[in-house]
């Protein structure tokens, strides 16, 4: 399927979007709209599960790739398309998460709630309530306290960054700190102890502070860099 837009300019481009309207539809390869342009008030990326997000008159809901609604808009937000057959969608100002049944497998609970994925293709949530955030398993229960500003995977790994306040560290899925939290800035991949050696296969955690960086293993003892 590709998204398709239409823009029509009314007024003159230099004041930027005043006066720009669009119409999004869904064409499928052969160049046949499956969803006519302006059906939608927007048409969203394709995530797994074949569904994808769709709004209208501030509502939000998925489609199939036949332009079939799968579930009703009756959302108010929603954090991206499916992953792994799951949805983070808000409704009353909350937020939980569905499945592609449209039935709720994480309560309506939280002020945010994303999903993350480790290395093994097992996913968490980042949880949010009051401006702070916890890592929670599928199972919906709390891993860590609600103590994060933020919390982000490091690709390929079991390892999540955390940061509190200007400071950054490293927890693992259980919980519990690699890294101290007092860094400025922690690599989203995984480095080599050669620092031109790009291979993501490699173990170490890059974590920088002021200026400098430093290299630390899977149990958080640093090492030296080539």
């Amino acid at each position: 399927m590709i998204i398709v837009v239409k823009r029509d300019l009314n007024e003159n481009p230099m004041f930027g979007n005043l006066g720009v309207t669009e119409q999004h539809g869904l064409v499928n390869p052969k160049g046949e709209f499956v969803v006519p342009l302006g059906e939608y008030d927007e048409i969203f990326e394709f995530y797994d599960n074949g569904l994808i997000s769709v709004l209208k008159n501030d509502k939000y809901g998925f489609i199939n790739t036949k332009g079939e609604i799968a579930i009703p808009l009756m959302y108010d937000d929603t954090n991206g398309g499916f992953h792994q057959g799951l949805a983070s969608v808000e409704k009353n100002g909350k937020f939980g998460m569905i499945d592609v049944k449209n039935q709720t497998v994480i309560p309506f609970d939280y002020d945010n709630l994303k999903i993350l994925e480790n290395l093994d293709g097992n996913i968490y949530f980042e949880a949010t309530k009051n401006d702070k955030s916890a890592l929670l398993n599928p199972q919906n229960q709390t891993i860590t306290k609600y103590e994060y500003d933020f919390i982000s995977p490091i690709y390929r790994s079991e390892f999540f960054i955390v940061k509190q306040g200007k400071k950054h560290g490293v927890i693992d899925n259980t919980g519990k700190i690699i890294v101290p939290i007092e860094y400025d800035f922690i690599d989203d991949t995984l480095q080599s102890t050669d620092p031109y050696n790009f291979d993501l296969s490699q173990d170490y955690i890059r974590a920088s502070q002021d200026d400098k960086d430093y290299l630390f293993d899977k149990m958080g003892k640093q090492v030296k860099q080539k």
